[in-house]
């Protein structure tokens, strides 16, 4: 069970096209924790009991949010990864400590805890803008941001709506969710509260990626793939004048709230 004091986070990686032995989303956020800070990085088909861990990072995937929630509403047979991700749902909505999931990882937490998934209009890639709410710019995870910042998007999944207050269903229940950032009038950051008082954070944007290094991972990949041109590449990375990459600090400042 995890105990008020972490001490270790639990990165759980939803990538499949990668050996699990490399985890290299996993990877990127690890590197991004305070130097003290213990974790260990878990393949999701692998994940068995998070309730060891203290803290959780849920990365983002390949995968689809919104394929799963339709399977499921649909009551249809859960077949491949859905499997596993299914038994990690009802992980986390029993699970006692806080949780940040980035992009895949912040919709499948949004639809355990009792929100919905959509989809944005058009595929988004690349060094974009957001805007911080009122209860962004007061939240101890996100209240560093400039109100207009930058951060690494790659999706067309999106949160649609956020967990509502709820005194019964399974596990923790939920109490308060809140906006904390938008982007094009979707939800791109939000947070939750539980009854017990730990929080649930949730970012569309990656903030592993959003570093002068590791900004170019996506499009390098997809161009190398073939799934993008280089113009589509150069657009990708295209860094504006009024940016900073400061957005990556939200995983230190994360586990800072975490101790």
């Amino acid at each position: 069970m995890a105990n008020s004091q972490p001490t270790l986070i639990g990165i759980l990686d939803f990538n499949p096209m990668q050996p699990p032995d490399r985890l290299q989303y996993a990877k990127k956020i690890s590197e991004l924790l305070p130097q003290e800070m213990q974790c260990e990085k878990i393949f999701f088909r692998d994940a068995t009991d998070l309730e060891k861990y203290s803290a959780l990072i849920l990365t983002g995937s390949k995968m689809s949010a919104e394929d799963y929630q339709t399977a499921k509403d649909k009551k249809e047979e859960l077949k491949g990864d859905f499997i596993p991700v299914d038994d990690l749902v009802v992980q986390l909505r029993r699970y006692k400590g806080p949780i940040l999931g980035i992009c895949f990882g912040a919709q499948l937490l949004a639809y355990a805890l009792g929100g919905r998934i959509g989809s944005v209009p058009e595929f988004e890639m690349g060094f974009l803008d957001h805007q911080l709410t009122e209860d962004g710019r007061k939240d101890s995870v996100l209240g560093h941001l400039d109100d207009k910042f930058y951060g690494f998007q790659i999706h067309n999944n999106i949160v649609l709506e956020l967990p509502k207050s709820s005194k019964s269903g399974p596990g923790n229940s939920v109490k308060e969710s809140k906006i904390l950032a938008m982007r094009n009038n979707f939800i791109h950051a939000y947070s939750t509260e539980m009854a017990d008082g730990t929080m649930r954070y949730g970012v569309q944007p990656h903030p592993e990626m959003t570093t002068e290094r590791n900004i170019y991972f996506f499009p390098k990949l997809k161009l190398m793939q073939g799934d993008i041109t280089e113009e589509q590449y150069k657009e990708a990375t295209k860094i504006p004048a009024d940016s900073n990459f400061r957005f990556n600090e939200v995983i230190k400042r994360f586990a800072e709230t975490c101790r």
